[in-house]
């Protein structure tokens, strides 16, 4: 049974703040929401997320959209239809804390490596922080059984773009990962992009 409905009662708050769009047609889901509140230890609100993946076939189609106070749901079949559904801190899958690579150009608060691990190696991912904003994307994304999937039914992440308002902790950090090269800055370094000084390949004078 497919069903349609329209309404003007989400006086949720702070849940009805902002806007947010679901939709999944067969294994293809797309999620996006703009300012948003978020509980979350070290995001402030959401700026924007956007999100298209490749997921296990559940259903045949089901769409929500809010804004406001004003939401539209669809379903097919109807028991399987986005109702209401909340905006919360989704976890990217990160390229790896530890670089676990073969350093090309280490130079102060700049690192630049090989990235070997498959099948992280054959997608793209970007994070950068500066001040109070943080951005966050991934592209071409493959999700095995171990990867640190948001949810059991997520095969491939497409594309995701996140946007938080952010707690300070630093000026500037930038990772940056596509397919073999990772590349990372710091200021001021950390323990994730330490300050490393090598004035040859493999030649490491000096690592804080």
């Amino acid at each position: 049974m497919c069903c349609c409905a329209f309404r003007c009662t989400n006086f949720d708050f702070p849940n009805c703040i902002g806007c947010k769009g679901n939709c999944q047609i067969c294994c293809i889901e797309q999620e996006g929401f703009c300012c948003k509140t978020v509980s979350h230890d070290q995001v402030c609100c959401v700026v924007f997320h956007d999100a298209l993946e490749c997921v296990m076939c559940t259903t045949a189609c089901k769409t929500y959209r809010q804004c406001f106070c004003c939401e539209f749901i669809c379903g097919c079949p109807l028991d399987q239809a986005y109702v209401h559904t909340g905006a919360a801190y989704s976890n990217i899958p990160k390229s790896g804390a530890s670089l676990a690579t073969s350093d090309v150009v280490p130079c102060c608060c700049s690192i630049s490596s090989l990235y070997m691990r498959f099948p992280g190696c054959i997608s793209c991912y970007e994070k950068t922080t500066c001040c109070c904003f943080e951005a966050e994307t991934v592209c071409c994304r493959v999700m095995t059984c171990s990867s640190n999937r948001r949810k059991d039914t997520l095969c491939m992440v497409f594309e995701k773009a996140n946007c938080y308002m952010v707690w300070p902790t630093t000026i500037i950090k930038s990772i940056s990962q596509c397919m073999f090269l990772d590349t990372r800055c710091a200021i001021p370094c950390d323990k994730e992009i330490p300050f490393i000084c090598m004035p040859l390949p493999f030649c490491t004078c000096c690592v804080n």
